[in-house]
């Protein structure tokens, strides 16, 4: 192709890519840009201002689509509206704040609360794309997370409750305990410190140890004796 036979425009570049000029196709301005530019030329028809404008239009369009599905989405989930469900509960003034597979969360007047896609007539299942399949996954996967944090809860509350019962118990062995020292008793079950503090220092002990731990005799005035095994009070002789 020759200067002469392309279109109105010309890209010329050099060789190394350093020089660009989009130029009018006129012979004899051809000829000038030839002496001005001895490089070796490559010719290439130049739709520069075309696409420009094509791809400005394309643009304007991909944004004006994008707004239209935007503002169409918000303004099925955000305005206020009016349903009944299939057995005839109405809500009014409602606001779609979240959409679920299973179903749609609403703003009311009184509160927030769940509509489930199956108490929904068809065509509200439509405009929000209701899915049976998705609808039945994920309503598995919220049982199941919901039994885990139930069997979590009990289990929590088990142990809370057990430990309350060693507290209580501990704290009813105290106050029985001091209670006994408090009235001059002893019984099974008690350390040697406490029964000190009940009956006061026996007149004599005698010890004996064997492979199951170490026995004492404790003997107090008026021939009572008291029994230890490893420091616990096991048997009681008046």
């Amino acid at each position: 192709m020759s200067l002469q036979d392309a279109s109105p425009y010309f890209a010329y570049f050099d060789l190394n890519r350093k020089n660009r000029a989009c130029l009018p196709a006129s012979p004899i301005e051809a000829s000038k840009i030839r002496r001005a530019f001895p490089l070796r030329p490559f010719i290439s028809v130049c739709h520069c201002r075309v696409e420009s404008k094509e791809a400005e239009s394309a643009a304007v369009m991909n944004w004006r689509t994008a707004l239209a599905m935007f503002a169409t989405l918000s303004a099925s989930i955000a305005l206020a509206d009016d349903f009944k469900t299939i057995n005839g509960k109405e809500y009014k003034n409602v606001t779609v704040s979240r959409v679920e597979p299973d179903g749609i969360i609403v703003k009311t007047k009184s509160g927030i609360s769940k509509v489930y896609f199956s108490e929904l007539p068809k065509e509200i299942q439509e405009r929000f794309n209701y899915n049976p399949e998705k609808s039945a996954a994920y309503s598995a996967e919220q049982n199941a997370a919901l039994q885990q944090d139930r069997k979590q809860e009990e289990q929590a509350q088990a142990q809370k409750q057990q430990q309350e019962a060693i507290v209580r118990a501990e704290n009813e062995r105290v106050a029985k305990v001091e209670a006994a020292i408090a009235n001059g008793e002893v019984f099974i079950g008690m350390t040697g410190e406490q029964c000190i503090r009940a009956w006061g220092q026996p007149e004599k002990v005698n010890t004996t140890d064997t492979a199951r731990g170490h026995h004492s005799q404790w003997v107090y005035p008026g021939g009572r004796y008291v029994y230890f095994e490893n420091g616990i009070l096991t048997a009681i002789q008046r």
